[in-house]
Parts: structure tokens; C-alpha cells; sequence
């Protein structure tokens, strides 16, 4: 036997062995097509394997599944089944190093880490958030220190 997620237990619905509910290609709980789970609560196969729990899956999930409510409301045709497409990985390993592998490219070092940096501030919600953290970037990197809280 395994555990149920809070979300499952709830739901009172089928789980996998991590816990996670079983949700259908549109991302619905069957037998409620109103209910959505997405993200690390939700368990879908994909060629075979289940997806894994990573903020991209979530973030694309989430997308559909907002797509696909605004359809229903404005009565137009629903899009097909959620399919994840796996844009690749990236980890910081250290000061200044990180690992990128994407499709056949594996870049690891300072350029993997820009890479990372970039995708990071590009992902901030507002401009003023991205100035400011590669702001503290460059003075955390350039001083070994912390920014100073009046700056």
C-alpha cells in the first residue's frame, strides 16, 4: 500500500505508488471535468513513463489547463490532449558553475551558468525584479559580499 496525497485523500480518488492523483489527458480527474490537478500532485504517463514532478511540467500543465477553461467558458473547441515538451535541464553546481543538457547539447561550466543566470532573470515577473537581482549578482560576485540593505 502506498500514500495518498492530501489531494487524493481528498478527491478520494486513484493514486500512483508516489501518492500523486491520476489525472487524465486534458489533466482532469476522471469522472470530474471540472476539477484540474497539475504539477507534482498530478500523476500522467506520457510514451509510457510518467512525467516528471519539475516546475517546467507544472508550468506547461498550468498553461493548458488555463487555455483549456477559457475555451470551455467561451464555447470554443477544446484543445488536444496535454503533451510536455522537455525543453532540458539545467542545475547550479557552484559559484559561477552549472550543467545545461538540452536535446544532444551538454554545456557545463561558466557558459552553462550564464545560460542558467539568464533563463533565471528572464523568468522574474517584473523588470524592476530582474534589475535588481542581477544587481545583487554582480555585487555579490565582484565583493563576496551580500548586498547592503540600503542599496
Amino acid at each position: 500500500m502506498w500514500h495518498q496525497s492530501p489531494a487524493g485523500k481528498w478527491l478520494n480518488v486513484e493514486t500512483d505508488r508516489a501518492g500523486r492523483v491520476r489525472v487524465q489527458k486534458d489533466l482532469t480527474v476522471p469522472g470530474h471535468p471540472e476539477i484540474f490537478v497539475v504539477g507534482d500532485t498530478a500523476s500522467l504517463d506520457q510514451d509510457g513513463k510518467p512525467l516528471p514532478g519539475v516546475a517546467q511540467v507544472a508550468m506547461q500543465q498550468g498553461r493548458y489547463a488555463a487555455k483549456l477553461i477559457h475555451r470551455r467558458v467561451t464555447g470554443k473547441s477544446t484543445p488536444g490532449p496535454f503533451r510536455y515538451f522537455d525543453k532540458g535541464s539545467m542545475a547550479v553546481v557552484g559559484k559561477g558553475f552549472a550543467v545545461l543538457q538540452t536535446g544532444k547539447i551538454l554545456l557545463s561550466g561558466f557558459p552553462a551558468w550564464l545560460a542558467w543566470a539568464a533563463v533565471h532573470l528572464e523568468f522574474l515577473a517584473q523588470a524592476s525584479l530582474r534589475v535588481s537581482v542581477f544587481v545583487q549578482w554582480v555585487w555579490t560576485g565582484l565583493t563576496e559580499r551580500e548586498v547592503p540593505s540600503s542599496l
